[in-house]
């Protein structure tokens, strides 16, 4: 019988970035099904057309254009002089502009419920191509970005999710008197072959018998299922309800029941996997919270941070991004919630000088509430190889031809490894943001990642799937160019 038990409360793209305050701030989100309708689409801000300038020495600053809104690289002083006037922006050279206006044009001018496009690219010399770049659309999985910033600032790198059984009670003679208490530690990998480890451990105990009840204590995390801004249809159809206490992502079941409690439903489970270990739970399965001490049974221990963050950019796995930003909250504000968790997210990208134009509601890109521009991304992407997880970060990143979202995406020989970049998909939204490598160094080792292209593309509307053809072209044109020449 199931009750609940009441609760006790380096990427230098230039050799110096100027301003910090400059640098300001899911594909594995979902496809709904056929009859699902389209988003109410978001009014962007009145286009403003790129800029392009006249060229000039190599640049070693970005700075802020006065009166244009207009990103742009500046000289470096001499070591005998001091520049005595405004330095004149770098042009975008003449020819990759124009091929760049000409795949946008026949896009750029639909109805907005149609289409709505926000592009922003800087190249290795600073120079900056831009199309409504501070426009605010669905960010879907590049979402994903900013949560990948938040776990790296705020996580250490060898951070493990734990789940663990207490006896809270003596064992004699084989019977535990007392309780067996399952501590859920918000493990979004937890399976079901490693509760079935986890109950032949306590078998191997000698116990065969529990005299109380199970309790399942999942109050690590809050009890919403879903997160703010959720569609109906996206949760169990698309990713299964968010829980502290999660088996198998939580998508073996779609009953109601299961819905709405997935913590008191997985702990029935688990009292079926003691069972069919020879242990009998003769009390109830029941929710509740752990003893202030207790014999520890068995403890499962998920892989490291930097393991689950490969999996959530990779993959675009929605649940492990909703957990690291719940276990962040736990972390920063004793707070397992998504809200919590988000707000500490957006407060580290702050502190490291990233301004964002938009706003965040969850951590995977799920979100209609999520909207944030090409700008934030391409920001943020400028921002972190000047922090010192870069390496990690850029590891974690699906890479054209070769792994993740991008396996088969750009996969020919001139441009395998070159594309190392978040994809993102929901209804009514595409993006994709990222590096492009030079052909001579697609490892990004040596000076790869000094000389790639840093690029966001962002496209909402009903027209948006159809936009994958705009994204494709953009970031072909991007890699037929010759990174670092102007």
């Amino acid at each position: 019988m199931a009750v609940t038990r009441p609760r006790s409360s380096v990427l230098r793209i230039v050799a110096v970035v100027a301003a910090a305050a400059l640098l300001g701030v899911a594909c594995g989100s979902t496809t709904a099904p056929a009859a699902s309708p389209e988003p109410t689409a978001i009014a962007a801000p009145p286009t403003t057309p790129p800029v392009t300038v006249a060229p000039t020495q190599t640049p070693s600053a970005i700075v802020q254009v006065p009166g244009t809104g207009t990103i742009a690289s500046t000289p470096s002083p001499t070591p005998t002089a001091l520049p005595t006037s405004t330095p004149t922006p770098v042009a975008v050279p003449a020819g990759l502009a124009e091929r760049l206006e000409a795949i946008i044009a026949p896009w750029a001018g639909r109805p907005a419920a149609e289409l709505e496009l926000s592009v922003s690219i800087v190249l290795p010399n600073g120079a900056v191509f831009e199309h409504e770049a501070d426009a605010t659309l669905f960010p879907a999985s590049n979402q994903k970005l900013l949560t990948a910033l938040g776990a790296y600032e705020l996580l250490d790198g060898d951070h493990r999710f734990e789940t663990s059984l207490l006896a809270d009670g003596p064992i004699v003679d084989g019977t535990l008197d007392g309780d067996l208490v399952l501590v859920a530690g918000g493990d979004p990998t937890l399976t079901t072959e490693d509760l079935r480890a986890l109950a032949a451990e306590m078998g191997a105990l000698g116990v065969s018998v529990v005299g109380g009840d199970l309790v399942i204590d999942a109050t690590r995390f809050d009890d919403a299922t879903i997160a703010p801004g959720w569609q109906d249809w996206q949760m169990p159809a698309h990713v299964g309800p968010l829980s502290a206490f999660v088996i198998d992502e939580n998508r073996g079941r779609t009953d109601t029941a299961f819905v709405a409690n997935p913590a008191l439903a997985n702990g029935e489970r688990f009292a079926e996997l003691l069972g069919a270990a020879g242990i009998a739970i003769q009390g109830d399965v029941v929710l509740g919270e752990a003893p202030p001490s207790g014999a520890l049974l068995g403890v499962h221990r998920s892989e490291p941070l930097d393991v689950l963050i490969t999996t959530m950019l990779y993959d675009s796995n929605n649940v492990v991004a909703e957990a690291i930003a719940r276990e962040i909250g736990v972390v920063v504000a004793a707070d397992g919630s998504t809200p919590a968790g988000v707000a500490a997210i957006e407060n580290a990208a702050r502190s490291l000088g990233l301004d964002l134009d938009g706003t965040s509601a969850d951590a995977s890109g799920m979100s209609r509430g999520n909207l944030h521009s090409a700008g934030d991304w391409r920001r943020l992407l400028q921002l972190a190889p000047q922090q010192p997880w870069f390496d990690r970060f850029l590891a974690a990143m699906p890479r054209s031809g070769e792994s993740g979202t991008m396996r088969d995406r750009y996969a020919s020989p001139e441009a395998v490894g070159r594309v190392v970049a978040k994809t993102g998909t929901i209804i009514g939204g595409r993006s994709l943001s990222g590096y492009v490598l030079p052909a001579d160094d697609r490892t990004a080792e040596g000076n790869g990642i000094d000389d790639a292209i840093v690029f966001s593309i962002v496209v909402n509307g009903s027209a948006s799937d159809a936009a994958i053809v705009l994204i494709d072209e953009l970031v072909l044109a991007l890699l037929a160019h010759n990174p670092g020449t102007t």
